[in-house]
């Protein structure tokens, strides 16, 4: 099967998303970078599904900051 599901995502496989002489380049391209990050999600659908999680987290932040923060001390 050419994607899978997870965590209610429709994902391509590896053997269809992958692009590895992109990869390479990019990796490459990093070398000559001052203060290069330290992590960089690759493909786009990494960045997606990392996008999904930080608006879902920041959600569940704006709901529950109250109570979160009034741990406080």
């Amino acid at each position: 099967m050419w994607f899978r599901q997870a965590r209610g995502l429709a994902l391509l496989t590896p053997e269809v998303r992958h692009h590895p002489e992109k990869f390479a380049r990019q990796v490459v391209a990093f070398a000559d970078v001052d203060q290069p990050p330290v992590r960089i999600p690759f493909p786009s659908d990494t960045v997606a599904a990392i996008e999904a999680k930080h608006a879902s987290d920041a959600a569940i932040i704006n709901l529950w900051r109250n109570v979160s923060v009034s741990a406080d001390f």
